[in-house]
């Protein structure tokens, strides 16, 4: 692994027994995220692996998932090129000209649009996400505003979830509160 570590994240699943890891990388071209999700999933347990890979304006370039469902190894590469988005080499049009992956099954991802936005208090943004359902694997266009409400603190809603919540977020951009989903920690390295 190439580049500098700038933050860890550790988090803790609330609604299922499960954790999470997450490096963030300043790479040489860009910015890194690397990590690991083991969680319970229909009695089995379920570890993922990820890279993302996103450009210097934060947005996702690739992404590449590999690990385990109960015994059965998983593995899926994700690209964005010219805004065409592909899944082990097959085309996504759902998600054509979106910038951020969402990875359905970690906190690390929601980062990157806040990263990429940097809003100011006060100020809110939508945006549209390749999101990556899990275990129904698929690439699918997940509606989402971001505001900005303090610092480290944002509404975050997902109208296609009826989902709303304050996001307590690290000043790296990591989430360090996602209620009632994800607990966690971040330390600067």
């Amino acid at each position: 692994m190439t580049g500098r570590v700038i933050a860890l994240a550790r988090w803790t699943r609330l609604d299922v027994p499960g954790n999470d890891y997450c490096r963030l990388i300043a790479d040489t071209d860009g910015w890194r995220l690397t990590g690991e999700a083991v969680f319970a999933e229909d009695e089995n347990e379920t570890q993922l692996g990820y890279d993302i890979h996103c450009d210097g304006h934060w947005r996702t370039l690739t992404a590449t998932i590999r690990g385990r469902r109960a015994k059965e190894e998983v593995s899926w590469k994700i690209e964005q090129t010219a805004g065409a988005w592909r899944v082990n080499g097959e085309v996504q049009p759902r998600v054509s000209g979106l910038a951020d992956i969402d990875l359905s099954f970690t906190p690390a991802t929601n980062l990157i649009p806040i990263r990429r936005m940097n809003l100011s208090v006060g100020v809110a943004n939508q945006v549209i996400a390749s999101w990556f359902t899990y275990p129904e694997v698929g690439l699918l266009p997940l509606h989402q505003t971001y505001t900005r409400t303090g610092a480290g603190a944002y509404l975050y809603t997902s109208p296609d979830h009826g989902f709303s919540a304050i996001l307590r977020v690290h000043p790296s951009g990591f989430v360090i509160d996602y209620p009632q989903i994800w607990t966690g920690e971040v330390t600067d390295v």
